[in-house]
């Protein structure tokens, strides 16, 4: 169960399909109330990341406090104790556990959860020492754990304004992930940030494609109404406003309200 959750997790973050979290968190329920008993600390804190990935933060909370008191040193628990940290600003107690983490289990983990940190700081080079670490670990799973550690450092390169460099990640991506949709996103949001948006509107397209994402949607729709297609972007808002109505209505993405509103 844990490990079919995880490939449900897996597609859900290759795809940008969220609906990969709910069969994830139906069969780690189900596993859990089959099987609750004290050791089974992987089921527990999977279904918190699954949930903390949904941002369902308080259930998530909930749960990862739920195996931390059950097993303190354990890898697993530490990794999403970390993000409810950071999800809900308790970034000192977030940097403590991380440094634990290092401490106990170096690697992929909590190389990259050490980067995000850092970055929230505003401590761009540590961040980058951080990702460098990372991306060493991830090329031993290869995969999108490679690829996904080269969009993250990509999203650094263009917030501090290297867009040649973010180029280079994402097409690096690319080559291990074939049409991975976030680093389309991002080379698209490399080229939206230098204002040439012939090259970002078919990357977006791209996107749109795979993910069916609102989000993206509406980027697109800025693009078609830059490049004089204002027909093609009130149909890409339209098609968003009801992805997100659905989505809205169905009580699972919560989150989505906001850009609902906006669309209203």
């Amino acid at each position: 169960m844990n490990r079919l959750a995880a490939a449900h997790v897996t597609q859900a973050r290759l795809t940008g399909d969220h609906a990969g979290y709910k069969h994830a968190e139906g069969l780690l329920r189900r596993f859990l109330a089959t099987n609750a008993t004290l050791y089974n600390i992987e089921a527990r804190s999977q279904l918190a990341s699954v949930l903390l990935s949904q941002h369902r933060f308080q259930e998530g909370y909930e749960i990862a406090e739920e195996a931390l008191a059950r097993k303190q040193q354990e890898p697993a628990v530490l990794t999403v104790i970390s993000d409810v940290y950071v999800e809900s600003g308790r970034l000192k107690e977030a940097a403590s556990t991380l440094q634990d983490l290092i401490r106990i289990a170096p690697g992929l983990a909590a190389y990259s959860r050490m980067a995000d940190l850092t970055r929230a700081y505003g401590q761009a080079d540590e961040a980058w020492v951080w990702y460098a670490r990372a991306r060493v670990a991830a090329d031993s799973f290869g995969g999108e754990p490679a690829a996904w550690v080269r969009v993250m450092m990509a999203d650094l390169a263009i917030k501090t304004g290297q867009y040649g460099r973010a180029r280079t990640y994402c097409n690096e991506a690319l080559e291990i992930v074939p049409d991975y949709y976030l680093a389309l996103a991002y080379l698209a949001r490399a080229a939206e940030c230098e204002k040439d948006y012939e090259k970002a509107r078919p990357l977006l397209r791209q996107v749109v494609k795979t993910t069916r994402s609102p989000a993206f949607m509406i980027r697109l729709a800025h693009e078609e109404d830059a490049l004089g297609a204002p027909d093609q972007a009130e149909m890409l808002r339209d098609m968003a406003r009801v992805i997100l109505e659905v989505t809205v209505a169905s009580g699972d993405i919560g989150h989505l309200r906001a850009l609902a509103l906006c669309l209203m």
